[in-house]
């Protein structure tokens, strides 16, 4: 994390194969700020060797001095929306800060170091959240420190072999940098997703007061949809 074997960036370009800005992997160097085709952001985000979440800027430290300090990982394609338990005053200047809603990114972390994600699905400027409301969600689940990064299309998770959030461009979509989780899963599963019925059929009974009439599911590789209704019909 992030995985420079496969392709090698912190931001998004149409090569997919030029780094942008900061990209530091496993305790070196392999981009700086001004580096890459696109605007580098100003805002950076490491994680140190004792595993913690770093903040630095642009105007203050160079990729060296970074790894000189501790920084393992890294990259600057974002800005932090959450520090110290609040969100920062130059949050609302960053270009992740306006009311724009859209599929969203968030790397988040506790006081004990335990990382959390938070993903969003959305289509840019439709249907997602903003920012401000990533920053809610963080410090609602008890984060202190996270980093919102790249969203929009390029919000993606792969879960276990199976797509858990699908681009909002393509499926599938290529990503310069992957965040990488090694660990045993149960199978994604969404829980119940309500599909609202706009013409009930006439008769028609929910069958489990519990569960709404019309229902979608993901569990796996395997989307399900339930219809919940006991059919009455009168024999002549």
């Amino acid at each position: 994390f992030p995985s420079h074997d496969t392709y090698g960036s912190s931001g998004w370009n149409n090569d997919l194969v030029v780094p942008n800005g900061i990209y530091i992997e496993n305790g070196a160097v392999i981009t700086d700020w001004s580096y890459g085709l696109n605007t580098a952001r100003n805002q950076a985000m490491c994680m140190m060797r004792d595993g913690t979440l770093k903040r630095f800027y642009r105007a203050e430290h160079t990729a060296q001095q970074m790894v000189d300090s501790g920084a393992v990982f890294g990259f600057s394609w974002g800005a932090w929306c959450v520090y110290d338990g609040v969100v920062p005053s130059d949050f609302a200047t960053s270009p992740f800060g306006d009311s724009t809603i859209s599929a969203r990114n968030v790397i988040m972390q506790k006081t004990d170091g335990t990382i959390m994600f938070l993903l969003a699905e959305g289509v840019s400027g439709t249907s997602g959240m903003t920012g401000l409301e990533c920053a809610a969600i963080a410090i609602q689940y008890g984060a202190t420190r996270a980093f919102i990064y790249e969203g929009g299309g390029s919000t993606q998770c792969w879960w276990s072999g199976c797509y858990a959030v699908p681009s909002s461009d393509e499926a599938p979509r290529t990503l310069p940098t992957v965040f990488t989780v090694d660990t045993q899963v149960n199978p994604f599963d969404t829980g119940i997703i309500e599909v609202p019925l706009t013409s009930p059929a006439s008769g028609g009974t929910a069958t489990n007061s519990q569960q709404p009439k019309s229902y979608l599911r993901q569990i796996g590789c395997n989307i399900y949809y339930n219809l919940n209704l006991t059919i009455y019909r009168d024999w002549e």
